[in-house]
C-alpha cells in the first residue's frame, strides 16, 4: 500500500481497521466490481429458481481508455510483429485537449 511500518505504526487504530477491511474487500471484489462470493454463488445461477435467488444486469459501456491500449498494442504488434505483448503494462493518462473555446 506504499506504507512503511513506521507510519502504519503511527496510525490510529481505526485508520488500521479501515485499511485493514478495504484491503479484504478489494481482494474479494472481482473485475465487474461485484464482490466474487456472490458473482460465484449458486442462487445467482440463471436457472436456480430456488430460496434467495438473484441474478445481475450487466451494462456495456464504451471503455475509451482501455480502446486507446488496444490501439497502442495495436501499433507496437504492426511496428514489431515478433513482440510478446504479455511483456507490457498499459499506462494511460488523461490528456486534455484544446479546443478553442468552442
Amino acid at each position: 500500500m506504499g506504507l512503511s511500518p513506521a507510519q502504519v505504526w503511527d496510525m490510529d487504530p481505526e485508520q488500521i481497521d479501515l485499511m485493514v477491511a478495504f484491503t479484504e474487500l478489494e481482494r474479494d471484489t472481482g473485475p465487474h466490481g461485484i464482490p466474487m462470493r456472490e458473482a460465484t454463488d449458486q442462487r445467482a445461477a440463471p436457472g436456480f429458481y430456488g430460496d434467495g435467488a438473484y441474478g445481475f444486469k450487466a451494462t456495456l459501456v464504451p471503455d475509451w481508455a482501455q480502446h486507446a491500449v488496444n490501439v497502442a498494442r495495436k501499433r507496437l504488434k504492426k511496428e514489431n510483429p515478433d513482440v510478446d505483448l504479455d511483456d507490457y503494462r498499459a499506462v494511460v493518462e488523461r490528456v486534455d485537449y484544446d479546443t478553442g473555446g468552442v
